[in-house]
């Protein structure tokens, strides 16, 4: 597994990573296990099912299609970009999990020491969190029960079942970037080179951004930099 540290500015940095699609693996010790096993494997399936739709080629909306189906395939269409943005943003966290050797890919003006440092503070501050988040969640999932009666999906349960199992996953795979992987560093002058154009207004550095993903081979690079970049003044 490779994770990138990203340089967002001078001092402020995320760890990203990108990989083949591969469904995340279920934990060994709650598969099946009541009612918990079987929401860990339902956001599983959903996890699998948003990126394979992500990653496919759109079907063209046709022509002579009225205008209420047009509407829902574009809501579809949005809610699959914004869900998979969001697991973006996650995955690193949650493919760290059970993971026994990584290499971190930093920016080449950062030495080793420095590096280490701030992935490992990076993830401490990761389990505070996300462990914070988890529970607020678990409480609103608990508290969702209460419009049961109504008729149709619980879609408010459904909704907050995701973050709560999503933050729980992060936490999980930060302790694990802490306690059990094997980290290797390795150097990267493209990296660098995304700090300097950090500080850049939008438009001049969406080309630089472009040309640094592809020379990474990270295809979603641009996309989820912009999402999280600070323009520097």
């Amino acid at each position: 597994m490779r994770v990138y540290l990203v340089p967002l500015a001078s001092d402020r940095y995320e760890l990203y990573c990108e990989a083949a699609h591969t469904p995340l693996e279920i934990d060994a010790d709650v598969e099946g296990r009541g009612y918990w096993g079987g929401l860990l494997q339902r956001f599983h399936l959903m996890l699998d099912r948003i990126e394979r739709d992500y990653r496919r080629q759109p079907v063209p909306i046709p022509p002579d299609a009225g205008k209420l189906r047009r509407w829902r395939l574009s809501a579809r269409r949005r809610l699959v970009r914004w869900l998979a943005e969001k697991v973006s943003e996650q995955r690193v966290l949650w493919r760290l999990r059970g993971q026994q050797e990584v290499t971190a890919v930093h920016p080449s003006d950062l030495d080793e020491a420095a590096a280490m440092e701030i992935i490992l503070r990076t993830l401490r501050q990761n389990v505070q969190r996300h462990g914070r988040w988890a529970v607020l969640y678990a409480l609103a999932f608990i508290a969702s029960g209460l419009v049961m009666f109504l008729p149709g999906p619980n879609l408010i349960a459904y909704y907050f079942a995701f973050l709560m199992v999503g933050h729980f996953l992060s936490r999980r795979g930060a302790l694990d970037g802490l306690n059990t992987v094997n980290w290797r560093l390795e150097s990267s002058q493209a990296l660098a080179e995304l700090r300097r154009v950090a500080g850049l207004a939008p438009c001049e550095r969406r080309p630089h951004v472009q040309d640094i993903a592809s020379r990474l081979g990270l295809e979603h690079l641009p996309s989820f930099f912009e999402r999280v970049a600070v323009t520097l003044p």
